[in-house]
């Protein structure tokens, strides 16, 4: 994300907001944009090189209702926690990472 500090407010987020901001980041992937929810939802799950063009396969149709935003957190296909190393014993050091 790219930022002019001299013309835009500041991120109003702290490490006490996390759970919120994910909240807001599922619902808008996987709620509010509808049509598009459903076609991140097949690539997630179903994976297969027709996913996105048989849109009237009942196998795929229902393998997608049975499957919950719950389930997906479950299952694995999205991941909350950061995959951050701490090697035992080692002194903790403040850190920034940059992506």
């Amino acid at each position: 994300m790219i930022r002019d500090i001299a013309k835009t407010a500041p991120i109003s987020s702290s490490f006490l907001s996390i759970e919120k901001d994910i909240e807001k980041i599922i619902k808008i992937l996987f709620i509010e944009s509808y049509p598009y929810s459903d076609e991140l939802k097949r690539l997630l799950i179903l994976n297969t090189k027709d996913c996105l063009d048989d849109k009237k396969s009942d196998l795929y149709n229902n393998i997608l209702e049975q499957t919950s935003i719950s389930k997906l957190i479950k299952d694995g296909y999205i991941k909350l926690n950061p995959k951050i190393k701490m090697p035992e014993h080692e002194e903790v050091k403040s850190y920034i990472i940059i992506t």
